[in-house]
């Protein structure tokens, strides 16, 4: 393991109280219930808050502390209470009440993080362990416990700055990895770094630094007399501001973020014309009485508009409301897409821009849109190939999507997350982004997600297969569908089918769906495509007073005929159906507010797609 901190045995003895505690759950905010305000890092005394927490054996350190103190970044990995710390080459792998650890290969006890008030806290043994920290904890005399910690030294060698399209990158290079705290104010960050120690106490010069960038003018660089370099940035016009650090050579990273762009007007469009962006409310009558149908029509080819699927957020892990969806691209007008995991993942089909981010599930009924703009609607299966060079080919079973008997082959994308949590019956393979092996795990460790690339993951009789593939071959991927469906540069699936040629056509039950889905009057979306090539999304609203009016799967597909469809099906529904026109919802949720949502269909002007 290359170690982030090097051990400079400053701090020799670890003191420790040992108290015999029986502890449930349930009390154990009660027994962390010693505060430590205040730690002391190479000899300055830093503010703890939010508090860390002491149980007469072990400090408990909070994750923001952490993160802004020490330079150790912390990160939520795609399961709820599963963490990545990480700085340099070294990552420590926690679970909130699991003591067992992981750092690169090895796997260790130690006391659990804990969740106390909202509050992620990191017991400091297993922290300095897997950074090599040195520390020692003093219990409380008569006052609070007394923390210290080391932290190791470096140089400040040089200091760049790069713009990208969305953030101003500040990039610091350092003679070895060392500690290093961060803070934000109103038009400045600070940065510190500890000097190394035959440096500490020496006198330095000021050092300012101008830059030709539209965030970041000027660094100043002081040394400081306690023992560190402080870098004073000023900066205006970010957002949002984030650090963390880089091996091989050693940097510090500090992204600040621009704020978005500025919402695309919305110019007022004459509703006549089916093309325009504009929601039209048509009134249908039902068994149940009547109801509004929200209808809007886009023709992409006349209007600029288009019509195109767009995930919640980087992952698919990601919920957020059809309107902050909307926000986001721009959207003249939005609906609710396709169905979704409890945790977040789509359910079934979903293209972006060329990009599979999953696969089709359970033969069920999908949108397709290609490049060259024509309109697909059918059900689907999934073909998916990976080709190893000499030792032929693998049928894979899916796409960002968590093993289980029937998923026995699956590659992950950085769609994804960051990483994978470990898994003791999977071999993985490490893809780059020129498709080449680079790295091969078979011991139940964490494996990360290379940027551009992606990881195959083969559990049961797919495990040894894998092993007999060696870094350095080559990894060719073909994923298609059966019909097969060419040049997609979208696809949302969802389902059943509503309308085949004109007539209703509802398929709910060779496409597996149940009662949550099939049965009843519910509030409803749907999206079609109509005999002169318009896209035709359609919402039916359940008045709020009134839950069980809706309608049926199959008076959607009579009313989605008598609207005009030729090929239709329906889109998630009930609490998920939100209708957005410009920066506004303007149906009635069924839950009184909008539900947040893996996906969504957005209308867009057609430049303003990614």
């Amino acid at each position: 393991m290359n170690s982030y901190y090097h051990k400079p045995h400053l701090f020799t003895a670890v003191i420790l109280v040992l108290i015999s505690l029986s502890v449930s759950a349930d009390v154990r905010a009660e027994v962390l219930s010693s505060p430590i305000s205040s730690i002391t890092i190479n000899s300055r005394q830093i503010s703890c808050q939010p508090v860390a927490r002491y149980d007469g054996k072990t400090a408990y350190l909070p994750a923001a502390f952490i993160h802004r103190n020490l330079g150790i970044a912390v990160k939520q990995l795609e399961a709820p209470d599963c963490y990545r710390l990480s700085a340099y080459d070294d990552s420590l792998w926690a679970t909130v009440g699991q003591s067992r650890y992981q750092v690169g290969e090895t796997a260790f006890e130690g006391p659990a993080p804990q969740r106390i008030d909202g509050e992620l806290l990191i017991p400091l043994e297993p922290l300095a362990r897997a950074f090599d920290i040195d520390f020692a904890v003093t219990p409380a005399q008569d006052g609070e416990p007394a923390v210290r910690l080391n932290l190791p030294g470096a140089r400040v060698e040089n200091i760049r700055v790069g713009q990208h399209p969305d953030k101003t990158r500040l990039v610091i290079d350092v003679s070895k990895p060392a500690g290093y705290s961060w803070a934000v104010e109103s038009d400045r960050i600070t940065v510190e770094i500890a000097r190394p120690p035959d440096e500490r106490g020496q006198p330095g010069r000021l050092r300012l630094l101008r830059f030709n960038n539209p965030i970041v003018s000027r660094i100043a660089q002081s040394a400081t007399s306690d023992g560190f370099t402080r870098l004073v940035i000023a900066a205006t016009g970010w957002q949002d501001v984030n650090s963390f650090t880089l091996p091989a050579p050693p940097r510090i990273v500090v992204d600040l973020s621009k704020p978005p762009p500025e919402p695309i007007p919305i110019k007022p469009l004459p509703p006549v014309k089916p093309s325009a962006g504009r929601w039209q409310v048509r009134n249908f009558c039902t068994p149940r009485g009547p109801l509004d149908v929200y209808v809007l029509k886009v023709d992409p080819g006349q209007e600029g508009l288009e019509i195109r699927p767009a995930l919640a957020g980087q992952t698919v892990h990601s919920r957020r409301s059809v309107l902050a969806i909307a926000r986001q691209y721009g959207a003249v007008a939005a609906l609710n897409g396709g169905f979704f995991a409890a945790q977040g993942p789509p359910l079934g089909l979903l293209i972006v821009d060329g990009e599979w981010i999953k696969h089709p599930i359970l033969n069920r009924t999908a949108l397709g849109i290609t490049a060259d703009g024509e309109l697909l609607m059918d059900r689907l299966s999934f073909e998916g190939r990976l080709y190893f060079g000499d030792h032929g080919y693998l049928e894979l079973d899916g796409i960002n999507r968590g093993h289980n008997e029937s998923y026995r082959l699956v590659i992950y994308t950085p769609r994804w997350g960051e990483a994978l949590s470990p898994c003791a019956q999977c071999t993985r393979l490490v893809v780059s982004g020129e498709a080449v092996v680079v790295a091969k795990h078979s011991d139940d460790q964490p494996v990360e997600i290379p940027p551009g690339g992606y990881v195959i993951s083969g559990s049961g009789r797919y495990a040894p297969l894998l092993e007999k593939v060696r870094e350095g071959e080559g990894v060719w991927t073909r994923l298609g569908t059966k019909p097969e469906w060419k040049k997609l540069a979208y696809a949302l699936g969802a389902g059943p089918r509503l309308v085949k040629d004109g007539r209703p056509h509802v398929t709910a039950s060779p496409e597996i769906f149940g009662r949550d889905v099939s049965g009843g009057a519910a509030s409803r979306s749907a999206v079609a495509v109509t005999p002169d090539g318009l896209l035709m999304l359609v919402a039916v609203e359940t008045p709020p007073d009134e839950p069980g009016r809706g309608v049926t799967l199959t008076e959607l597909a009579q009313i989605l005929v008598k609207l005009g469809a030729r090929d239709a099906m329906n889109l998630d529904g009930g609490g998920s159906a939100t209708v957005v026109q410009g920066d506004q919802v303007i149906n009635h949720p069924r839950d009184g507010h909008p539900r947040a949502v893996s996906n969504a269909l957005l209308v867009v002007p057609a430049e303003a797609g990614d």
